[in-house]
This record gives structure tokens, C-alpha cells and sequence, in this order.
């Protein structure tokens, strides 16, 4: 088994949701022929039901879908992504209590989802029409929640009836695309925590010498600390290889950029020059890395 094989795994997320609208091809040609237009210039169309109603199930696949992204690294074109092993566990969790959140989101829409019907005809007017609307259990069919995980493919187990020859040139050819997806993988965070630094740097340079402005001086959310701090964490479980130098890469920006509150940034100008520089030194050294 390759080393890969045994520090990660394949993770997948697939969230479906119900977007709520319809086109409504009459109504699209009529105010096309009104306006003299193309039927092609424009088409219309309906939100179904208040986007009130799905807000709450829209906003929980969103979280999950932002945590499946930040939590791990990628991998293949059809939506795989490599999970470290020692995350799986923070992982699955994390993911069930998503999954949970959405089932009971989309339980209580489809509790309520006659008296949403109801309400449209109203908000609707001359554009409503019965026959737009799924029956309550052909809509439940269209929420779907699921994440799963595969093993790595092991280039040494590679067993197709060729010649000796042939099947060592293809396991050799699996290797070597393994090792550049793995080198990609491990690159990204890094790329995302050079954006991050960069912002950091930025946003409070910007703010040099701007004493007393306190409405430029709000600009400075949690995010921006937050941010680094939280894929910092993150950095020694995407280190597949044990690189020591992204190891200390973590420690030196969780002492260097997030040891400060965002509060004490607002409030003092030394404080928030003397970060800036310390995010201007970690970009460079990001950059080093990446080169």
C-alpha cells in the first residue's frame, strides 16, 4: 500500500435541493412580443414559493458544502477530495450533524409547504398555476443529503491481465499521476493561506497611520483572523508528506498572526502596524514555499 493509501482517503459530499422556480415560457414570449423583442431577449422566471421558506435549508447546504471545501484537499474532477486520516473522525461528525440539521430543515418545508402553495397564489397572482407544484412526496424526492468516502487507488495493486511489461509501464504511469495529484492537493491550502495572509496584510496596512477613523477601522472582522487561524489548524493534517517546514509553518502563524484579538487590531495603530509586518514576512515566506 502507498503512503497515501494509508494517510487519506477519497471524500465526497453530494447536496440536491429543490431551487423553487419555474420558467414560464408564456409569459416570456408575451413580454417579448410586448417589448418588440427577440424571444430569445429574455425569459421569466418564478419563484414558486417564498425564498423565505427555503432560506433555512439553502443556508445548512452552503455550511456544509463551505466545510466539505475548507476541510479537505483536492483530488479528482468529479468532485472527490482528499480527507486526511487523522480528520476523518472531526470529519464524519461534522457531516452527520449537517446532514441531520438538513433532514429536519427540509422536514419542516415540507410540513409547511401547502400553506407556502397557498400564499403563492396570492403573491403570484395571474402567474400562479396548480400545475407547477410537485405533490409534497414527489418534492421530499428532490432534497437529497450524502457523503461517503472511498480508499485511494494503490498503484501496487494493480492487477489487469497484460504482458510484465505493459502493466509495469501502466502502475508506473498510475504512481506517477498519484504523486502529482498528491503534490497538487497538498499545494492548495497553501495557495489558500497565502490568499488569506495577503488579504490580512492589505486590510491592515491599509490602515497605517489612520488614527482615530474608526468607521475604516470596522473593516477588521473576525474573518480576518479567523481565517488563518482556522486552516493553521488544519495544515498539520493536510502535511501527508511531514514536511517539517509547513509544520512550522502552522506554529509560526498561529503566534505570528492570530495570537492578537480583532478588538486589540481595532484599537491599537503599534499593535496593528507590527501584525501587518509580521503578515508582510509570512506572505514571503508562503511564497517561498510555493515557488
Amino acid at each position: 500500500m502507498s503512503y497515501l493509501a494509508k494517510k487519506a482517503v477519497l471524500a465526497d459530499l453530494t447536496v440536491s435541493i429543490w431551487n423553487g422556480t419555474k420558467l414560464d415560457r408564456k409569459v416570456s414570449r408575451e413580454v417579448c412580443a410586448d417589448k418588440h423583442a427577440d424571444i430569445s431577449a429574455g425569459r421569466l422566471y418564478k419563484d414558486l414559493v417564498s425564498r423565505n421558506s427555503l432560506a433555512a435549508i439553502k443556508q445548512i447546504a452552503g455550511a456544509a458544502r463551505t466545510y466539505h471545501t475548507d476541510a479537505t484537499m483536492p483530488w479528482s474532477k468529479d468532485g472527490q477530495r482528499l480527507l486526511p486520516a487523522t480528520s476523518f473522525e472531526a470529519y464524519e461528525k461534522k457531516l452527520l450533524t449537517f446532514k441531520y440539521a438538513f433532514e429536519k430543515a427540509v422536514t419542516d418545508f415540507l410540513v409547511s409547504y401547502d400553506h407556502y402553495v397557498d400564499e403563492s397564489r396570492v403573491r403570484l397572482g395571474d402567474l400562479f398555476r396548480s400545475i407547477d407544484y410537485p405533490t409534497r412526496h414527489a418534492l421530499g424526492n428532490k432534497f437529497s443529503f450524502s457523503f461517503g468516502w472511498d480508499a485511494l487507488p494503490d498503484s501496487s495493486d494493480f492487477r489487469v491481465d497484460l504482458a510484465d511489461g505493459e502493466a509495469e509501464r501502466i502502475r508506473l504511469q498510475i504512481e506517477r499521476r498519484q504523486n502529482e495529484l498528491s503534490a497538487a492537493a497538498q499545494r492548495e491550502p497553501l495557495e489558500r493561506m497565502y490568499g488569506y495572509v495577503q488579504n490580512m496584510h492589505r486590510q491592515l496596512s491599509s490602515l497605517s497611520g489612520d488614527i482615530g477613523n474608526g468607521a475604516r477601522k470596522t473593516r477588521i472582522c473576525a474573518s480576518l483572523v479567523g481565517n488563518i487561524s482556522e486552516l493553521a489548524d488544519l495544515l498539520p493534517a493536510f502535511n501527508l508528506s511531514g514536511d517539517p517546514e509547513i509544520a512550522k509553518l502552522a506554529t509560526d502563524l498561529k503566534s505570528s498572526l492570530c495570537a492578537e484579538s480583532v478588538k486589540d487590531l481595532r484599537d491599537h495603530d503599534a499593535l496593528r502596524d507590527s501584525v501587518a509586518t509580521e503578515a508582510a514576512r509570512m506572505q514571503t515566506k508562503i511564497e517561498s514555499m510555493l515557488a
